[in-house]
């Protein structure tokens, strides 16, 4: 399956405002898209930084 990307440049204060009128059900969602990308990161900065591994 082909898959085409967009990007958007939306204003930080206008995807807040975005994120106020949605239900629970896609707070959720994103929610759970953010948890798995931050953990993502967090597991970049584990293996690029000794100095961070050593504090853990």
């Amino acid at each position: 399956m082909l898959q085409n990307s967009v990007k958007l440049s939306i204003p930080f204060e206008s995807l807040v405002e975005s994120l106020k009128v949605l239900g629970f059900s896609e707070k959720y969602q994103i929610w759970k898209l953010l948890e798995k990308q931050i953990g993502g990161f967090e597991e970049e900065l584990l293996e690029e930084s000794p100095s961070v591994q050593s504090q853990i």
